[in-house]
């Protein structure tokens, strides 16, 4: 699940790096100068993107090249806007100029629109530092002696990151599915390295991210990215606020944001809690599988719960969620924590009592056993499961 979560935030520079080839003279709206640029890999980059996310890539030594030409054509389009073009003002880009230049390289059918650069320059915002409304020409280049880096050095990283992930984006993204892929612990494996080496690829942001300027840049990208299908984008939106309330229960801090310092915490923990939940056969090995590290409070972890319980109740009834699957199976075996918490903690008064829970491996594997006897919760839509002091 934090796979798709997590990848989709390094995702946001490497558009921005996409739309940001404005061949602009100072004072004049988007002008292209003499000479020709060879920017023909954008006309394809959509369709590539797209089954990107639908897990179409194999490890073939082919499909892999086609993963790493996605981000070659970006840092070679970024480089070349760089070095050649000005905007009105010299040395800063806004928004519109950026988007009335990728345009005209785009195809016709995937124009990118103004909603989807803003949401762009908010997340660059938040990782890369700077104005919300503009982009710099150090933030895109970097500057070496500072050590600051920009997207062109976090876009050619994110590329070596992803490529051993793309072979294995099916299975996280359906995880039922019995595919000859290296099976769900090599699966696992890729998920967690790539993970952590996101997290420290971020661990340097600039300031913090609401979640809702997230929610507005995978909503963006997913229209930018789908044609006729949903997408591992489609289920990351879906799915955001159940990404957001989950960093609350087991990292804790600021329900409304993803604070700069805690990168690292959070993806640790909620792509653990994925693999957990959906790279698991039964709730027994679910569970045996939950070793984290909580650092909510009791107070947090409680409005969690409450908030997780509303939105499974809302999602369940929602018909125009296409991940239903998906959702009734983190449902059913969250319900199932509930109920076990509230038999084995009576006094937590609503809130998990995560800490002694997830610290005891003995406790956890016994747990399964027994949640393993009681048959899928059939709550009732108008119900949200709640704990029973």
């Amino acid at each position: 699940m934090f796979s798709r979560f997590t990848s989709l935030l390094i995702l946001g520079m490497t558009f921005s790096s996409g739309c940001s080839w404005v061949k602009d003279k100072p004072k004049a709206s988007a002008q292209i100068k003499s000479e020709s640029l060879d920017l023909s890999c954008l006309q394809t980059a959509p369709v590539q993107l797209q089954k990107l996310f639908e897990g179409a890539y194999t490890r073939s030594a082919e499909d892999q090249a086609q993963v790493q030409a996605i981000w070659t054509c970006l840092d070679r389009s970024l480089h070349t806007f760089a070095k050649n073009t000005r905007g009105a003002k010299p040395g800063v880009y806004t928004s519109r100029e950026l988007q009335t230049f990728a345009n005209r390289y785009l195809p016709a059918t995937k124009p990118l629109s103004l909603e989807f650069t803003n949401a762009i320059f908010r997340l660059k915002k938040a990782v890369l530092g700077g104005s919300d409304v503009e982009l710099t020409l150090e933030e895109i280049n970097g500057n070496p002696s500072t050590e600051y880096k920009g997207l062109r050095d976090k876009l050619n990283a994110f590329g070596e990151m992803i490529l051993p992930l793309s072979p294995h984006m099916a299975l996280l993204l359906t995880p039922n599915q019995n595919l000859e892929m290296g099976g769900k612990p090599l699966a696992a494996e890729a998920l967690r390295k790539f993970v952590m080496n996101l997290a420290s690829l971020l661990s340097d942001s600039k300031n913090e991210l609401p979640w809702s300027d997230l929610g507005d840049f995978v909503r963006e990208l997913e229209k930018f990215t789908r044609v006729d299908k949903p997408t591992a984008l489609t289920v990351v939106h879906e799915q955001l606020g159940v990404y957001q309330y989950f960093k609350l229960l087991l990292v804790g801090g600021n329900e409304f944001t993803i604070e700069k310092t805690k990168w690292r915490p959070i993806f640790a923990a909620i792509s653990h809690f994925w693999n957990a939940l959906f790279l698991s056969s039964n709730t027994v090995e679910t569970l045996e599988e939950l070793s984290i590290e909580v650092q909510s409070t009791e107070a947090e972890q409680k409005q969690a719960v409450d908030k997780l319980n509303a939105l499974f109740k809302n999602l369940r009834v929602d018909s125009k969620v296409s991940s239903k699957k998906m959702l009734g199976q983190l449902s059913d075996r969250w319900g199932k924590a509930l109920v076990l918490n509230a038999i084995l903690f009576p006094r937590n008064q609503g809130s998990l009592a995560l800490k002694t829970f997830l610290g005891s491996a003995g406790l956890r594997k016994l747990a399964g056993y027994l949640l393993d006897q009681i048959k899928a919760l059939q709550t009732n839509s108008d119900d949200p499961v709640k704990i029973q002091a």
